[in-house]
Order: structure tokens, then sequence, then C-alpha cells
């Protein structure tokens, strides 16, 4: 009797074994609202935030509004150049030369491909990001 209830409760409820991961929900802003944009790419446990700056030289907050951070974190900055990167947290603050920037360049497009540090995402919400195109 008592395998038979074991058995029925691993067989009726294997969610409760592997709660459902929260989707993660984000709020983007740059303070030139007229001319730049963050466009939120989120596939499986990764997460990608376009960041597309006509002026070459911007700031954008990237907040965490629910769920948490997933494994993987990028910027791809659609800029012609990278002269400049600088992210921020609460707490820590990276710049563009302890950062990997990974150039992606086709016939109709050029952006740089940015992972963020997961040690830069422990703790904290807010992601601040400022950039500087050298081809301004």
């Amino acid at each position: 009797m008592i395998r038979f209830f074991v058995i029925a409760l691993l067989t009726i409820s294997p969610g409760c074994l592997h709660p459902p991961v929260e989707t993660p929900v984000f709020n983007t802003k740059c303070i030139d609202g007229r001319s730049d944009h963050i466009s939120i790419l989120l596939i499986d446990d990764q997460v990608a935030f376009d960041i597309a700056s006509q002026t070459g030289i911007g700031k954008g907050f990237i907040e965490l509004v629910a769920g948490q951070w997933p494994a993987k974190v990028t910027l791809n900055l659609h800029l012609k150049g990278l002269e400049g990167l600088n992210i921020s947290t609460d707490s820590k603050h990276v710049e563009l030369d302890e950062l990997t920037a990974i150039k992606h360049e086709t016939q109709t497009a050029c952006y740089y491909e940015v992972e963020l540090p997961n040690a830069l995402l422990i703790g904290t919400k807010n992601i601040n990001v400022q950039w500087i195109d050298f081809y301004r």
C-alpha cells in the first residue's frame, strides 16, 4: 500500500520535483529616446539586449523586473566602431578593456557582441550601460 502511494505521488505530480522556471521580465530605457533604443531578445536561458544608437554616444538602463538573470546575458551594440563601453550596477563597474567585444559584420550591418560576466549580475536588478562609437 505504501509503495503504491509513493509511486502514485511520483507519477501524478512530476512538477513538484522540478518547479517551473519563471521567465525573466525586463524593462529598458535609453536617455536619448528619440534615436537610441534597446530591444530584448530572450531565447531559452539566454538574453541579448540589442542597442541601436544613431548618434553613437549614449546611455541606457536595463532593469530585471521579475525572475532571475539568464545564464548568458549579452549586449549587441549596433555601432560602426566601439571606442568605449562602461557597464555598472549598484556595486560593480566594468569597462571595455575588461570585456571581450566580438565584431560581427555583414554587407548591411555591423554590431559588437559583449557577454556580461555573471559576477557582474549577482545581487543586482539594474544595469547601467554607456557606449561611445569612434565613428561619430
